[in-house]
């Protein structure tokens, strides 16, 4: 029997059947090539990432931007890299490592989720298939179109932006830090007599110690008769002991200031700036006057000031322990603002003035022996706290007569200063930045503070010092100040 030939109407329905066969095999194909584009660029991103911590496990630091490969995604572009410029190796100080550093200055939002990811090192992200950056400064909306370093939070869209946030705490771990970094613990030097036989032990801890030993060295002046079981800093050969030792007979009365310094078996290393004070005199301990008298208090007082904007944000708290007392004694549980005073405090009393609740010791922001935090000798230790950040105001002890001082101020933080020779023009310091200036006047006072136009405002000072006093301390008439973030993550000033 003849077969029917198809009519027109099955033949239609045939090619549409195939229409819609073809067309979602055609979907399907280009949905499979975007799903390869993505995953090859997540895969780029991560070796983009991989290379950063490579980076800080060879060289202990961020790379600047211009260090940065021109890694590509899989359509051709950049990866972006962004990182905190308080990582690298422009704004960390000598002695501090990235196992020192508490706080970065750079978050991420996830857009998507509403998640904050705080303490951000960095973050390397593609602009995804529409070659459109989605990752953004949170506060202005500005969005981020090359590798920079940023300060404040970053706002990205995770489904069209391909992002690898990396945090502090990973890059520790990829670092080997092992529990705390290694520390100098030793608060300060007992007084020494001329005549009278010392021995001090400068202890540390954390760390990798090699059964219980570290390296040491020292940079500066120690005085005569005295001799440290270390060899100077510039030295290729590093001292190992458990403690460096200062011991011997001193012969000549003075202060001397030196800088110690340690490391582990990582080569990770912490330094402290010490003063020894020789007397011909004996007694206890104390400062030294413009002169050079030495200056024996029999006891101190203390006065913590507190600013807080807003007036709850930032509780201060201030714990005092007597000499030979191991217990904390918790004097000031907290406030907000006003004042808390202390008299009578004798040599060996410890203070630790914490940013938080009923002294947690969560946020330690100053602390020391009494006598030692009273550099100037008058007997008084004042500490101001401004929105949670404090400082010791007390002048160093100490006077260098010159003609002419020249002075240096620089500014090795993301925070805006303001300075002056007190009462005259106040000057805007940008972050990062630096001013120069002079004074035949040793009396002047250089005063910094925090904040854009804020010289005077009492609740911003860093900074009060005369420029004679400064110049003693730096051992010359031209001499830098510099304003910085410590390893506690507080800005504070002093001379380099």
């Amino acid at each position: 029997m003849k077969r029917k030939a198809f009519s027109l109407i099955e033949a239609a329905i045939v090619l549409v059947i195939l229409g819609i066969i073809l067309g979602i095999g055609g979907a399907t194909f280009i949905n499979y090539v975007k799903f390869n584009k993505r995953t090859e660029t997540r895969e780029k991103v991560e070796t983009a990432a991989d290379w950063v911590v490579g980076y800080v496990q060879t060289k202990g630091v961020l790379p600047l931007k211009t260090d940065y490969p021109n890694f590509k995604d899989s359509y051709g572009r950049d990866i972006i890299y962004i990182y905190s410029p308080n990582l690298t190796n422009e704004t960390l100080k000598e002695g501090t490592t990235l196992c020192d550093v508490r706080y970065t200055s750079l978050n991420a939002t996830n857009n998507e989720t509403g998640n904050t990811i705080e303490n951000v090192a960095f973050l390397v992200f593609s602009k995804g298939e529409d070659a459109k950056s989605d990752t953004f400064f949170c506060e202005n909306g500005t969005k981020i179109e090359t590798s920079t370093s940023a300060s404040g939070n970053i706002c990205y869209f995770p489904s069209l932006d391909e992002v690898r946030v990396v945090t502090l705490e990973e890059l520790k771990q990829n670092l080997g830090c092992v529990g705390v970094p290694v520390k100098i613990i030793t608060q300060y030097l007992p007084l020494a007599i001329v005549g009278n036989s010392y021995t001090a032990e400068i202890f540390a801890s954390g760390g990798i110690s090699d059964n219980g030993s570290y390296w040491w060295c020292y940079n500066g002046t120690i005085p005569s008769g005295l001799v440290v079981n270390a060899n100077d800093c510039s030295s290729s050969t590093w001292q190992e002991n458990e403690t460096l030792r200062i011991e011997g007979t001193p012969s000549s009365p003075g202060t001397y200031s030196f800088k110690i310094c340690v490391k582990d078996t990582n080569d990770y290393k912490f330094c402290k700036n010490f003063s020894l004070t020789v007397s011909s005199l004996g007694g206890g301990g104390g400062g030294s006057s413009g002169n050079g008298t030495i200056v024996v208090c029999g006891n101190y007082s203390l006065e913590v000031d507190v600013y807080s904007n807003p007036w709850w944000a930032y509780p201060i708290s201030t714990n005092i322990t007597p000499p030979g007392d191991d217990s904390w004694t918790c004097e000031d549980g907290g406030r907000t603002s006003g004042n808390y005073t202390a008299s009578g405090l004798p040599v060996g009393t410890y203070v630790k003035v914490n940013q938080d609740w009923y002294c947690s010791d969560t946020n330690v922001q100053v602390e020391g022996f009494i006598q030692d935090l009273d550099s100037d000798g008058d007997c008084f230790v004042k500490i101001v706290c401004n929105d949670g950040v404090c400082n010791n105001i007390s002048t160093g002890g100490g006077t260098l007569a010159c003609s002419y001082y020249g002075i240096t101020i620089r500014n090795d933080s993301d925070t805006t200063l303001s300075w002056w020779l007190a009462g005259g023009t106040c000057y805007k310091l940008g972050d990062y930045e630096q001013a120069t200036t002079g004074t035949s006047n040793g009396d002047d006072y250089l005063e910094i503070y925090k904040g854009s136009n804020k010289c005077g405002v009492s609740s911003r000072l860093l900074l009060s010092r005369p420029v004679s006093n400064l110049a003693a301390e730096a051992g010359s008439c031209i001499f830098t100040v510099a304003c910085y973030e410590n390893a506690y993550g507080n800005l504070v000033c002093g001379v380099e």
